[in-house]
């Protein structure tokens, strides 16, 4: 006769590999936020997005911005996406022409560096 330790654990990773199943079948019917992937790519200066939004109103076009994370919202759908480097928000554009939004994020400025004396106590 063998005998056979339950494990909980194991009923749980049952559960979420069927939870996780379950919700990529409830999403899998929606259509992407983008046609194609997004582009981004960095210039000396900035940092530039680029999606193409075909079917998208632009007065229904929602960006917003961190210093490092960006986040569009387009037809009830939102896509987030971390940047690779620290941006300026504030001085960030979007336009959107020709059913393709592009936003332009410029680069943080670098902080200098101080050096600070130590005074022996």
């Amino acid at each position: 006769m063998s005998v056979w330790r339950w494990d909980p654990f194991d009923e749980l990773v049952a559960l979420r590999e069927s939870m996780e199943h379950l919700f990529e079948e409830m999403y899998s019917c929606r259509p992407p936020l983008f046609r194609d992937a997004p582009v981004m790519w960095e210039t000396d200066a900035a940092l530039v997005f680029r999606a193409e939004l075909p079917s998208a109103d632009p007065a229904r076009i929602e960006v917003s911005l961190s210093e490092d994370t960006l986040t569009v919202t387009a037809e009830g759908l939102r896509r987030t996406i971390p940047l690779p480097v620290t941006v300026a928000p504030g001085q960030a554009r979007a336009t959107f022409r020709d059913g393709v939004l592009e936003v332009r994020m410029p680069k943080a400025g670098a902080e200098k560096v101080t050096r600070i004396t130590v005074e022996a106590a």
